[in-house]
């Protein structure tokens, strides 16, 4: 039995009817964007909506609301919720609850009291929105991502929410292996544009920066040694990669490779360059003159390719311009001067 049916078989067995479209489109998700798709599409056929809205919220000192996805012919009401979002009763709620359940704005002010609220009367009811129910498909703590329903007519009742908590499930454990398996392929991308074979490798995130990745020799430093990987994090964020980094008894420097899978962070106590081929042939070429228009021409390539082999390059040794780049290949070898040519 794969994993849809047995999804399938435990809503049913629990007696709810999840329709199979949905189950199967949510099991088939490998990227948040079909997970999003999957809900705008399927969730309708659960309960009757309008629209489909699935947001980010980000705690701090002030709430951030994001729309990551909602239904192209639903009511957009986005932009107050964006702009405000502590005006919201059901985000007000959550943030000051957590309770990650289904939760509608009529639950929060039954009868006229939501009537009578300036978001009721200035957005939702000039969008012929009247109710609304909201729950927590994930939580990370700085981060919520929630899915809200909306239609123009009565509250959702008693059946139409245990319909829905088991939609919540469905959601969360679809959006948490998903989230897992972008986590991974983020960092095993990363890793293999990485540039050096070194034990002590972290993977940052190309989203905020964080680590989801730390090679097993790291990660057990930084358990008997508290605060290294906050100081190398550190470097690499001040752009102070120069400076050593004390691991044990050996100062260590950090190197950096970005690209939109992730930022490599790797430690080497000598120079480890670890130019690809094409890399190499690419700073042979600039070695002896040649522009990158030059050089695209020479190797059958689009300038935008060799000014991205270039890029790499600078951030793999460090340098910043031409200059800099030849003098360090010829000073440690990593490219050969052609044999000198005399004359008789």
């Amino acid at each position: 039995m794969d994993h849809s049916t047995r999804l399938l078989a435990r809503s049913q067995f629990e007696q709810v009817r999840l329709p199979v479209g949905l189950v199967g489109d949510l099991n088939a998700a490998l990227e948040p964007e079909q997970v999003w798709q999957a809900a705008l599409s399927g969730v309708g056929n659960v309960v009757g909506i309008d629209g489909v809205r699935i947001a980010e919220l980000t705690m701090g000192s002030k709430l951030s609301y994001r729309v990551l996805a909602q239904s192209p012919d639903g009511p957009d009401l986005s932009a107050p919720l964006m702009r405000s979002p502590h005006d919201h009763p059901i985000i007000a709620h959550y943030a000051a609850t957590r309770f990650s359940g289904w939760v509608s704005l009529n639950d929060l002010l039954p009868g006229r009291q939501w009537l009578e609220h300036p978001l009721y009367r200035e957005v939702y009811r000039p969008a012929g929105v009247d109710a609304q129910i909201s729950c927590a498909i994930q939580d990370s703590g700085a981060t919520m991502l929630s899915l809200s329903l909306t239609r123009s007519s009565r509250d959702f009742s008693h059946h139409e929410r245990e319909n829905l908590r088991h939609l919540q499930w469905l959601m969360a454990i679809t959006c948490r292996r998903v989230l897992q398996l972008q986590r991974e392929r983020i960092a095993t991308e990363a890793l293999e544009r990485a540039f050096s074979d070194s034990g002590l490798t972290l993977v940052l995130s190309p989203v905020d920066g964080r680590i989801i990745y730390a090679s097993s020799i790291l990660a057990a430093w930084s358990q008997s040694h508290p605060g290294v990987l906050d100081q190398l994090l550190q470097s690499v964020r001040t752009g102070r990669m120069s400076q050593p980094v004390q691991f044990g008894d050996t100062a260590w420097k950090a190197w950096t490779v970005s690209s939109r899978h992730g930022t490599v962070v790797t430690l080497s106590n000598g120079p480890t360059y670890r130019l690809t081929p094409r890399e190499t042939q690419v700073l042979r070429a600039l070695a002896d003159g040649l522009t990158a228009h030059a050089i695209a021409r020479q190797l059958g390539r689009r300038d935008a390719t060799i000014r991205k082999h270039l890029e790499h390059i600078y951030l793999k040794l460090g340098v910043n311009d031409r200059l800099g780049a030849v003098n360090l290949a010829r000073a440690e070898h990593l490219i050969t001067e052609p044999p000198a040519t005399t004359t008789r």
